[in-house]
């Protein structure tokens, strides 16, 4: 844990760490969601999640800049007490270990759905851990530097994706606008909000910053990538299907490609793979450093077998099928998503300043 400690990243690699925390689960789902409750105004759905998000950010970079170079739950424990510190461990440790089983289901469906139909899930899943296993075991620094290799591809693919299908678009379907109602709209909203509130894995991020003043700026523009791409495809997928049609449709992303793009289908399903890969390694990253800093474990790489079989087990057993995978995206995620990445940093942010006024008026005194 201390040679870890040691470990340091640029602002740029935290900026695309916090968008790899966002976009791959959301590339494929947030589109039929937030077309599915705001119609045509699901763009505007978008747009509203984005600015709660850089809201969230904002509130992330603050809590950070609080006492840099220090883990989180080291500068709650200092602050706020040992009692504080463990149950917000506990919390964190329980949300990144469920989110990590979460992603590993998904990304596990879509690709035995897809293209390896007759692979049993649970060994898809059981690669997927041993690859991210290694990746962890290495520390944020190694997932990090291959988070930028990762993310040019993904930015490269959607440009290319975006000027395939520039003969497909018809405006029409994003009118009239604000139609389906405000009520409506914030609908669509909630489900990408849960989302963008996943860049709350900065706060764990904090003590491996080489510039921790940056934090703000790190969060702001995290969010707002990954808002931007959101909202690119979103629009492209309503320009492409119209309204009605992604309603129907479980990865309305993917079947642009799959119908209009069939030559560089495979090159989307290993793009999306590259960077759902990341977004495990960030979550299984998260709930490991959570754990280790609870329980003060000094040794933590014999740990993250345990802790890979736990997520293994949690992905095949909570989530039996598709269709139960996807009722927890639409309905039970966003609750949860923003218990622990909304209410919690706020109520923490809250005693941090307060705690902060009270030991200056003590030495005023």
């Amino acid at each position: 844990m201390q040679m870890e400690q040691k470990q340091k990243i640029s602002t740029l690699q935290a900026i695309i760490l916090v968008v790899q925390s966002i976009m791959p689960t959301a590339v494929l789902v947030v589109p039929s969601i937030a077309i599915g409750a705001a119609s045509q105004d699901a763009w505007i759905s978008i747009v509203l999640a984005w600015v709660f998000g850089v809201v969230l950010a904002l509130l992330f970079g603050s809590i950070c800049m609080r006492n840099p170079g220090v883990p989180f739950l080291t500068l709650l424990e200092n602050k706020l007490g040992r009692t504080v510190s463990i149950i917000t461990g506990i919390l964190l440790a329980q949300y990144y270990l469920a989110t990590t089983a979460s992603i590993l289901r998904e990304s596990v469906n879509f690709i035995s759905e897809q293209f390896l139909t007759k692979t049993p899930v649970i060994v898809l899943a059981a690669v997927s851990l041993i690859v991210v296993i290694y990746a962890v075991s290495h520390g944020i620094e190694v997932i990090a530097r291959i988070s930028i290799i990762v993310f040019m591809g993904a930015i490269h693919f959607l440009a290319i994706y975006v000027v395939l299908q520039l003969n497909q678009i018809d405006l029409k379907y994003l009118f009239p606008i604000a139609e389906s109602g405000i009520s409506r709209i914030i609908q669509g909203g909630l489900p990408p909000y849960g989302w963008f509130s996943e860049a709350a894995f900065l706060l764990l991020l904090s003590p491996y910053l080489n510039k921790p003043g940056h934090s703000r700026a790190i969060g702001v523009l995290g969010v707002t990538i990954a808002g931007g791409q959101l909202l690119v495809i979103v629009l492209l997928v309503l320009f492409v299907f119209g309204p009605e049609l992604p309603k129907m449709l479980s990865y309305p992303t993917f079947a642009i490609t799959e119908i209009f793009l069939e030559r560089i289908d495979i090159l989307f399903i290993c793009i999306w793979i590259a960077t759902m890969y990341m977004k495990l390694c960030i979550f299984f990253f998260g709930t490991v450093h959570c754990i280790v800093h609870l329980f003060r474990i000094r040794f933590e790489k014999p740990f993250l077998i345990v802790l890979g079989v736990l997520v293994l087990l949690t992905a095949i057993y909570s989530w039996p099928s598709n269709a139960s995978i996807s009722e927890h995206q639409e309905f039970t995620s966003f609750p949860f998503l923003f218990l622990v990445n909304a209410l919690l940093p706020f109520a923490l942010w809250i005693g941090l300043r307060w705690k902060g006024r009270n030991n200056l008026g003590s030495g005023g005194s």
